[in-house]
């Protein structure tokens, strides 16, 4: 980052910062955020026009700059469904943060360059959930399904969930 942004950032000493945002968080596919720059992908914003998003900045470089601020991270894990594959896509993203080096994700992440677990703690379960259609009873069944599997991999954890962005449709 540029340093008059990283210092702006410092002065704001947020207690965490959340990432990524907007309705790209629902499509985001972290595996491509992850390992040599040179491999990493683009991908397509289907919410924004379909422009491709440059995959260069991923989880660990997040996690450098909330280390960088002595911030807690705060992920949000695409959940665009609750079919099994869906699910452990998002958990894998858990795993490769959280796991010690004994495991595959966390021996991936280490091959990375980080052998530490970087326990993350705050996790958000998909954003902005009414772009992708759902009514607010289906997102709640994502929430109840996600934040179950969550707990297991996560107990002490704080999850959270968002609701419509119009404060006035009181039905979310």
């Amino acid at each position: 980052l540029r340093a008059d942004l990283l210092q702006s950032f410092k002065d704001l000493d947020p207690p965490f910062m959340r990432w990524p945002g907007g309705s790209f968080a629902s499509t985001y596919k972290w595996t491509n955020g992850i390992g040599p720059h040179v491999s990493r992908r683009y991908s397509p914003n289907v919410f924004w026009g379909n422009y491709s998003d440059y995959d260069g900045f991923g989880t660990d470089e997040f996690m450098g700059l909330c280390k960088r601020l002595n911030t807690e991270p705060l992920i949000v894990l695409p959940a665009p469904g609750t079919d099994a594959a869906q699910i452990e896509y998002a958990l894998d993203w858990v795993r490769y943060l959280n796991d010690p080096p004994t495991t595959a994700w966390g021996r991936r992440r280490a091959a990375n360059g980080h052998p530490e677990p970087y326990g993350v703690r705050y996790f958000q379960i998909d954003n902005e959930p009414m772009n992708n259609g759902f009514t607010p009873e289906a997102y709640a069944n994502i929430v109840n399904v996600y934040g179950s599997r969550l707990r297991q991999l996560v107990p002490n954890g704080t999850i959270f969930a968002c609701g419509q962005k119009r404060s006035n449709d009181l039905g979310w």
